[in-house]
């Protein structure tokens, strides 16, 4: 359970005709089960991450755990969290299978359905036979797109994307080289509870740090609320 990101978007959250990105609700006032759904989407918050709160020990978030979006909301993760999942497990088996372990270097271990993409990292001595492996198993590389340590990949099925993978063999943004693969690989984990069958591991703690705020000072200027 993570109260922590319920309550401060509780906090952000004003009543129903509040302006674009809320505002604070009055500290007697309670916020409005929408407005919070929304603020913790965008932020990209994975909802099946939190429960809702306790009526009885919090009585000013008891809206957000009786309101029907709340539930719909959840549902509609868990769809997109599963299909995610079936596509990405498809990917990693394959990988492992070849004797190449991805690592998850940007999630500390759920699939980042939130995510617009999944950040794969391998060692810079498999990149080419990782990327290779892609492309045999339906995965279009899309080659206009230029940038050191990292391949663009896309799969569709029906004519609709169901994975975008950025594979990776160190991470960096443009030019700036944050932390060499071969170093991000030595100090990954298995996911906890996950057991070795899952074909991947992720990123140490330090490193999922590092990566974070890097990823804040190159990329977005900002750090959400699921960072």
């Amino acid at each position: 359970m993570r109260p922590v990101d319920l309550r401060a978007a509780a906090a952000l959250a004003g009543p129903i005709d509040a302006p674009p990105g809320g505002f604070p609700a009055s500290p007697h006032e309670s916020p409005d089960p929408v407005a919070v759904v929304q603020i913790l989407r965008v932020n990209k918050v994975p909802l099946m991450d939190l429960e809702p709160p306790d009526p009885e020990r919090c009585p000013q978030l008891a809206p957000i755990s009786r309101s029907t979006i709340w539930g719909e909301s959840v549902s509609l993760e868990r769809a997109e969290r599963d299909a995610l999942a079936a596509e990405f497990s498809e990917v990693s088996e394959r990988l492992h299978a070849h004797g190449i372990t991805p690592v998850l270097f940007k999630s500390a271990g759920g699939i980042p359905y939130r995510s617009s993409n999944v950040d794969l990292l391998v060692r810079p001595a498999e990149m080419s036979g990782a990327a290779r492996l892609l492309e045999e198993s339906g995965h279009l590389r899309f080659p206009h797109y230029r940038e050191d340590h990292k391949l663009l990949f896309r799969r569709f099925r029906g004519g609709r994307s169901v994975i975008c993978v950025h594979l990776h063999d160190a991470v960096s943004w443009g030019r700036v080289l944050i932390l060499p693969g071969e170093e991000v690989f030595g100090r990954s984990r298995i996911p906890r509870g996950g057991g070795e069958g899952n074909g991947f591991s992720v990123a140490s703690p330090a490193d999922l740090v590092i990566i974070t705020l890097a990823h804040a000072r190159y990329e977005t200027d900002q750090i959400r609320l699921s960072d």
